[in-house]
């Protein structure tokens, strides 16, 4: 499951539209690792973690200010390994995929706004070509990956919701199950990549998919544990037999 990290002294906290937002050390040292690259000039790591921090915040506060809007109580931000956003519960189905589309949803308008400066490249300068092009690519990608179906990613949460709205019980061993299947084949195809374009970053997904892997085995051990204790709960007179009141 994922979990709100500890407080540190080195946090950074703002608000932003009413929600709080702490940003823990963690954040910075994975946005470092994901943009260093040998092939690029070392400074534009500068343009690159303030980029990924934007990025990730816009993603969040679509999922923040939707929970909000639909009665999710008080939300807030933590940026720890990338990005969490909590609220309360929501409590229609519609109401929690449109909470779980607006994250994805908030990166992909801004990429399209970015998509002009992106193709065009209007300004002759290096420092706002790598900004332009780093807020592009990190929106459009970040949101796609997003949408694939592994959880905790928002993809993995919105193929939980439709196998609960037609089958609830057993929704979090089928979406554990189907996201173990879905990170094999992205650990396959960043293993083969990496091979071919003898990249580092394709080993990172490697990784990231191993992890992920991890993760929903986990899951699918919890789902089926629920349900186990669902089957082992004492049942009522009239969930036994239909005619006790006779």
């Amino acid at each position: 499951m994922l979990y709100v990290p500890t407080p540190t002294r080195y946090d950074l906290k703002w608000r932003m539209f009413g929600i709080p937002i702490r940003v823990h050390p963690m954040f910075w040292l994975l946005a470092a690792l994901l943009g260093w690259n040998n092939e690029m000039p070392k400074l534009t790591i500068l343009v690159w973690i303030p980029c990924v921090l934007v990025s990730v915040i816009v993603h969040e506060l679509g999922h923040a200010l939707t929970a909000r809007r639909f009665g999710g109580g008080q939300p807030q931000i933590v940026l720890h390994f990338m990005g969490l956003a909590t609220s309360g519960a929501l409590a229609q189905s519609r109401e929690r995929i449109i909470h779980i589309l607006a994250g994805p949803g908030a990166g992909l308008i801004v990429a399209a706004i970015i998509a002009p400066l992106f193709f065009l490249q209007p300004i002759n300068n290096f420092w706002v070509i790598a900004c332009i092009h780093t807020m592009f690519m990190v929106n459009l990608v970040w949101s796609l990956v997003n949408l694939v179906p592994i959880l905790p990613l928002d993809g993995g949460q919105l193929a939980e919701e439709l196998i609960a709205r037609k089958r609830p019980a057993g929704s979090l061993y089928r979406a554990a199950r189907l996201s173990i299947i879905c990170a094999i084949i992205a650990a396959v195809i960043c293993l083969v990549c990496a091979i071919v374009f003898r990249s580092g970053s394709w080993f990172f997904g490697v990784l990231m998919a191993g992890l992920l892997i991890f993760y929903n085995v986990q899951m699918r051990r919890y789902g089926s544990m629920i349900e186990r204790e669902k089957l082992d709960t004492p049942r009522q007179s009239w969930e036994k037999d239909p005619d006790w009141w006779r």
